[in-house]
């Protein structure tokens, strides 16, 4: 689904952004990398003639039988393990890069991230290099310099020493437990906190004591899953809950669908849990759960990863009532604490407009606050008499403030994206931004004042990207359509057909492309290289518009943009065909697959991680299904005739000249299956005539989340070195 999970916003600090929404399960553990003796040569997997008549079409599958788990899928990848584990033992990068990222990864201090205000805290996921996995931590509502402290508004701050509430480093010292979630009580003094394992996504949800960090007994079973995500929000004595059918509720083929929501008070068993509302949902619902503080409560039901919502009201008298239907295209809804409801409405403003209705009243009544403007919409937070609001302007950010008919500036300068924002308890913004060359800033907005103060919790790093220039252009798309690339290279650097340079990009749920900092890609800056950045259709940048421009049917034109970029790099004399290396991870996977079987001539090398490949068979898959609004069905035959005519899998052509191709996946990925990387990659070495190695890794973790610090600095050393030994680094 389009939202991320707050443990995963710090997640690719070192790779290409963004993960697809939620996704299939894994096809088994078995799969995890194994102890193997190197091999030099590729191996070899049999054929099969399994196929599929669609709309007269006849679609082989040679390698389906490595969709199961059994002897003959282990064995695959032991062999495939072997092989990559022989070209990296041969590698001369290899072993100079690894300890290189170990230094940039532990270089950056400590980064907070997934700011929760609540009572007189502030709480807050903290990245420690040290650790493996991230912690939850409780902080003082404090400013780094004000030097104005004395006109502050005074209110009931506690500003005692930070203190850890969940070290999931200390539950599990394997660092195989991640949390996937949490949620402060209202007044601060308790936490809902998802906790899953090795990369699963699949959570349930501890109570905790918000002061002490002792775990009151409490547990929610089942509440984060990796189909359709998972929420909660507290109310005065429980909270509510999203809940999948519990065994023997539904067909087993239902799990990881039909989520409702039910009520836990705390002490209770989860026999006296009650159900609150749900059973009319989709199958492929995907619900987001909040409350305020008089006790109303807000659904917002995505139908499976479209960007569609439905919002329903829950009075505080327990009454549910729908606030906003699908038709009424309102793709945020917020409660306000002034009896109102507030609606991001894409209904005739595909860049999005602000409306405001009572509580328990539908939109149909609500009243327009702000009109469209030239800019996105991304997020708002009501104030008495207008908003702050989030904006987007192509990639970048900027912050304003909207009272009485006028906007006024907050963050407006540079190019930099708002990372999150969250009101703090007196009503305050605190804002996280992040931009190409530094990194995370957390900054507050008094709004008494209208001044912005640093806080505590900005990143501090040694890794110095104030060498490094940014460049921003257009590429013209086959149809015409002006594509954003930014550039990053190091002042002094004149680019030319021998420079190595790395493309990325996405393209795809509405997600914006935004400005981000990637310590890692110091590393291929300082060895003469480019960086360039792709604001693809089917992201957010530019509003619905520029979403719907690269879904479902009209996918391709998010590859036709990718390869504008591309050959913009090349024909602009920034880079050449031989010095063009390609990264991408999840839906940016897929886009990689797709431009490396459209045009495999344009790449020297490419990275793929964690993508959907076989774009035929996707859905069936369990969370597949949730897929379907954004790339479509093959039941439908457009849908069937887009999907089947860039599924990387399908389009590989036997004897072509292929790059050199790294395929990487989690073996436990709950959104990504990771049979598409088998397939794909068995595909490939078998048509592939120009002798270039196709390498695959599985790893024994998800899609992401939850990866310990220790296996990603192997992961990323692979990646790099990669790179580097194929781009003549």
């Amino acid at each position: 689904m389009r939202r991320l999970p707050v443990a995963t916003l710090l997640l690719i600090a070192c790779a290409p952004q963004n993960v697809i929404p939620r996704g299939p399960p894994p096809v088994s553990s078995v799969m995890a990398t194994v102890a193997s003796q190197p091999s030099a040569a590729p191996p070899h997997a049999r054929k099969d003639d399994a196929h599929d008549l669609l709309f007269g079409t006849d679609v082989a599958d040679p390698y389906r039988y490595l969709e199961t788990t059994g002897a003959e899928t282990a064995q695959f990848v032991r062999d495939q393990t072997a092989y990559t584990d022989g070209w990296f033992a041969r590698s001369a990068a290899f072993p100079n890069v690894k300890p290189l990222v170990a230094q940039l990864l532990s270089d950056t201090h400590a980064v907070y991230y997934a700011f929760q205000s609540a009572g007189t805290r502030w709480f807050a996921m903290k990245f420690a290099p040290a650790k493996r996995q991230v912690i939850l931590v409780s902080l003082p509502q404090t400013d780094a310099s004000l030097s104005f402290a004395n006109n502050v508004k005074k209110v009931d701050r506690d500003t005692s020493p930070e203190r850890v509430i969940v070290d999931p480093n200390v539950l599990d010292p394997s660092g195989e437990t991640t949390i996937d979630f949490f949620v402060a009580s209202h007044d601060g003094t308790k936490m809902a906190v998802s906790l899953s394992k090795k990369g699963t996504e699949s959570g349930d949800v501890h109570i905790f004591d918000a002061v002490t960090g002792a775990e009151t007994g409490d547990i929610v079973k089942g509440v984060n899953g990796g189909t359709a995500g998972g929420s909660v929000a507290w109310l005065k004595e429980g909270l509510l809950y999203t809940r999948y059918p519990r065994p023997g509720d539904r067909p087993k083929e239902d799990d990881g669908f039909f989520q409702q929501i039910y009520y836990r008070k705390l002490g209770d068993a989860e026999q006296a849990d009650r159900y609150e509302t749900g059973k009319d949902f989709p199958r492929i619902a995907e619900t987001e759960l909040a409350t305020n503080k008089a006790g109303w409560a807000l659904a917002s039901v995505q139908r499976g990863d479209s960007g569609e919502y439905e919002h329903f009201v829950r009075a505080q008298g327990g009454k549910w009532s729908r606030a906003a239907s699908y038709e009424d295209r309102v793709s945020k809804a917020k409660l306000g604490e002034d009896g109102y409801l507030y609606l991001l409405s894409l209904r005739n403003a595909p860049r999005g407009k602000l409306l405001r209705g009572r509580l328990g009243d539908s939109a149909t009544h609500a009243s327009e606050v702000i009109a469209e403007q030239n800019v996105t919409l991304d997020d708002f937070f009501p104030v008495p008499g207008g908003a702050y609001v989030i904006e987007g302007t192509g990639g970048p950010s900027r912050v304003r403030l909207f009272i009485g008919k006028r906007f006024s500036p907050i963050l407006t300068d540079g190019v930099f994206s708002v990372r999150e924002a969250v009101f703090t308890a007196d009503r305050d913004l605190l804002i996280r931004t992040e931009s190409f060359i530094t990194p995370s800033r957390v900054v507050r907005y008094h709004t008494s004042l209208g001044r912005v103060a640093d806080t505590p919790y900005s990143s501090r790093t040694s890794v110095d990207f104030r060498d490094v220039e940014v460049g921003s252009y257009t590429c013209s798309s086959k149809d015409g359509t002006k594509v954003p690339l930014t550039l990053l290279s190091l002042r002094g650097v004149t680019p030319s057909a021998s420079t190595p340079a790395l493309l990325t990009g996405y393209g795809g749920f509405g997600i914006t492309v935004a400005p981000k900092f990637q310590p890692l890609y110091r590393l291929f800056l300082n060895r003469g290289g480019i960086v360039a950045i792709a604001n693809l259709r089917g992201g957010g940048e530019f509003g619905e518009t520029w979403h719907e421009a690269g879904r479902l049917t009209k996918k391709q034109n998010v590859f036709d943009d990718f390869e504008a970029c591309a050959r913009f790099l090349i024909k602009s004399g920034y880079t050449s065909e031989q010095k063009l290396g390609i990264w991408g991870r999840s839906n940016g996977g897929l886009l990689m697959g797709a431009a490396l079987t459209q045009h495999p001539e344009l790449y020297r090398a490419v990275v793929a991680q964690v993508g959907i490949y076989d774009s035929v068979r996707n859905e069936l898959t369990p969370n597949g299904r949730f897929n379907t609004v954004e790339y479509g069905t093959v039941t439908n035959e457009p849908d069937f005739r887009a999907l089947y005519g860039y599924s990387p899998y399908h389009q590989v052509k036997d004897h072509a000249h292929y790059p050199a191709t790294f395929l990487t996946s989690g073996a436990n990925d709950p959104r990504v299956a990771p049979f598409h990387t088998l397939k794909f990659t068995a595909r490939l070495q078998s048509a592939s005539s120009s002798g270039e190695p196709i390498l695959m890794r599985i790893h024994d973790t998800g899609h992401g989340m939850g990866t310990p610090q220790n296996q990603r600095i192997v992961e990323m050393a692979e990646v790099y070195a990669f790179l580097f030994e194929m781009l003549g680094m």
